[in-house]
């Protein structure tokens, strides 16, 4: 069976390497903060550098090396968005799974525990509903009423009506 090196590396973080696990679980909430936010900006470009920084300065400071694939920033960066990606959607899972069975002892009381996430998250996703509808409204609003075009000005729609010089046609 072959097993997929980044498998590997999060297994032997988790088993043998807690503190480089520490550091990537302290930076968590500002990585979600970030994805959620500001996806793809400058900011969470230069979070991930801060990251693969902070992650081989913990591994060097305690003489560990990283594998030959990992000797370059890119793939240690990868690595890391990979490790805070599978957390995010993991513990999204485990939301819907609780939302799914509230009335289960344990789901009840985790559910309890993080209402206030829980509403305050709800609030936001409703803003955010709110202001795409608004625009979506709007986009719709400007693309059915169709730009008529009109003299310049009202003075020469008045020239153009009030002159003398244009003889009337007959039909």
């Amino acid at each position: 069976m072959l097993v997929s090196p980044f498998y590997l590396l999060s297994l032997l973080l988790k088993a043998h390497y807690p503190p480089l696990e520490t550091v990537l679980k302290k930076n968590m909430a500002e990585y979600y903060e970030l994805s959620t936010k500001k996806c793809q900006s400058a900011q969470q470009q230069a979070f991930n550098n801060y990251m693969v920084l902070v992650v081989r300065g913990v591994a060097e400071a305690r003489k560990w090396k990283f594998a030959n694939m990992f000797e370059e920033d890119k793939s240690l960066r990868d690595r890391i968005r990979c490790y805070y990606k599978t957390h995010i959607q993991n513990a999204k899972k485990r939301l819907k799974t609780m939302l799914s069975h509230p009335t289960k002892r344990a789901n009840a009381r985790h559910l309890c525990e993080h209402l206030d996430l829980i509403e305050q998250h709800s609030v936001q996703e409703e803003k955010e509903e709110e202001l795409e509808s608004n625009s979506k409204q709007k986009h719709r609003r400007d693309n059915s009423n169709p730009k008529t075009t009109t003299p310049e000005s009202s003075q020469e729609q008045q020239h153009f009506e009030a002159s003398p010089e244009t003889p009337e046609k007959e039909i």
